[in-house]
Parts: C-alpha cells; structure tokens; sequence
C-alpha cells in the first residue's frame, strides 16, 4: 500500500515524509502542490438520469462477475437501465444459462477465478449470440487485447460511464 500511495502522490507532483520513533509510532505527511485553478464543473447525477431514456432500450443482458458486491451493484445498474439481467460467477454458471436463454449485452470482467477468463467465456457465449454487444470491466491497467467491437470499463467506474458505454455500442 505504502507503495501505491508514494506513486499517486508523485504523480501528483508531491512529496512524502515518513517520521517514525520507537515506541512513539509513525506519522506519513503527504504534501501537494497548491491548486490555483478552479475545479471542472461536474454534471450533477440528475443529468444522467435524464439521458436514460434516449439512450437505452433495455433488452436482456448477462452480467459475468465474481465479486458479489460488485456484482450486485452493476446488476442493480443494469436493471435501472430497463435490462432485465442474469448473473454468472464465472464459467460454471456461464455453462449453466438456459440454452434458450438471449441476451442483447454482456458485461463481463476481464479476470475471473476459475480457468476461464472473461474473454474466453464471452467467446463462446457469442458463438450462440453472435449479435451480442460485450462490455469488459478490469480493475487493471494493463489488459489483454480483446476483439473489435467491445468496450473496455475501468474499475472504479460510475453510473454515467457505464451508461455511456452502453449507448457507445448502440450506435
């Protein structure tokens, strides 16, 4: 950890200083340059909302992921879309979808446990829904190459870009 945030504050243009005295603990001091500039507006997440119905037509969608939190986080978001969604852990429950089972969109992470990743799994899902639009979620910055037409997400990613990554793959 101590790491990760000696690289964020670098990138920052910043310093960090470690004081520690035995028997007394540690302080870490993180120093930023002062921001004189005035913050970007931000569009309020009203504004999302109201993009909603323009840009989406629901549909059924698959959602791959193995974190349960998460999972039901985006599940929830997806439903909120006007999707109607099926969860899959990982490849076992990919294998067990219904084979009548039709999904306009899958949503699926990269790194799954298991021996398949989500490439794989969205692979062979699209041998049955070939017209199947794909967006892939990775906490990580480096990823593998993934085939034309899907979008990539980073993880942290909010409602708008997930939004808007959908309605990217509408057009």
């Amino acid at each position: 950890g101590l790491s990760m945030v000696f690289g964020f504050v670098r990138q920052s243009q910043g310093l960090v200083a470690i004081d520690s005295e035995a028997g007394r603990g540690t302080t870490v001091s993180l120093y930023f340059p002062r921001a004189h500039a005035q913050p970007p507006r931000t569009e309020s997440p009203a504004d999302a909302v109201d993009e909603l119905p323009a840009l989406l037509g629901g549909g059924h969608a698959l959602l791959i992921e193995d974190n349960e939190s998460l999972r039901d986080v985006i599940a929830q978001l997806l439903a909120d879309f006007g999707y109607q969604v099926a969860v899959a852990r990982g490849e076992d429950d990919v294998a067990n979808q219904p084979a009548s089972a039709r999904f306009d969109l899958i949503v699926s992470d990269i790194l799954l446990k298991g021996a398949k990743r989500g490439p794989q799994l969205v692979q062979e899902l699209r041998a049955r829904h070939p017209a199947c639009r794909v967006i892939f979620m990775t906490g990580y910055a480096d990823s593998e190459q993934l085939e034309a037409g899907t979008v990539c997400l980073r993880k942290p990613f909010d409602r708008r870009k997930l939004l808007r990554a959908i309605a990217s793959l509408q057009s």
